[in-house]
């Protein structure tokens, strides 16, 4: 599969979060954060950040296996070196660096700046997608493509119970605002993707 940094870096890469808890409160130079990062079907370690700008760390709690950790860890640092040139390489500021897993794994703690900002990355992404979820449920989003914008509506729309409601008002807004698509109406990837190219 060939890669697009234009569309959604989760479904591009076998690394993913779970179990994402964020405070918004408590971030400030970066994400307060804590989370389950895996690689493929395998828990590998547990991310956390203060959200005071310092390092995000990786460590192996007691609930993931020794074999596991020393099995998986440098592979996981190795997918985020393959990420990271393809996701920045067009920013004048990069400077590609491949990560020796040797370097960055020590012992139960492991620090790797490439896999930090792949795992920043997912981050922006679910959280978005959590934005735009929330913001659904009352309200009907639509992506203007030409402006590169969304709006919200006060509109509450739920294709699934009232389809011929959504059809009539899907027709409506084409007819008053041909440059909208509405975002609800869209498969979650799809809809997703234009909320965070928006201006």
């Amino acid at each position: 599969m060939t890669f697009d940094k234009n569309k959604l870096l989760a479904p591009q890469t076998a690394i993913s979060i779970r179990g994402l808890k964020h405070s918004e409160f408590a971030s400030h130079e970066t994400h307060c954060f804590q989370a389950s990062i895996w690689l493929d079907n395998t828990r590998v370690c547990i991310a956390e950040n203060d959200g005071r700008g310092g390092a995000t760390d990786f460590n192996r709690t007691q609930t993931i296996k020794k074999e596991t950790w020393s099995e998986f860890m440098p592979l996981l640092v190795r997918e985020a070196n393959r990420i990271m040139p393809l996701l920045w390489e067009d920013e004048e500021w990069f400077t590609p660096k491949d990560e020796d897993p040797s370097d960055v794994v020590h012992g139960n703690s492991a620090w790797s700046s490439n896999l930090e900002c792949v795992v920043a990355h997912l981050i922006n992404e679910e959280l978005s997608k959590k934005e735009m979820l929330r913001r659904m449920k009352n309200k009907l989003l639509t992506y203007d493509t030409k402006e590169k914008k969304v709006y919200a509506r006060k509109i509450k729309l739920d294709p699934k119970q009232h389809p011929l409601r959504a059809e009539k008002v899907k027709q409506s807004l084409s007819e008053s605002s041909p440059n909208e698509i509405i975002l609800n109406l869209m498969p979650e990837e799809e809809a997703l993707q234009m909320y965070l190219t928006s201006n």
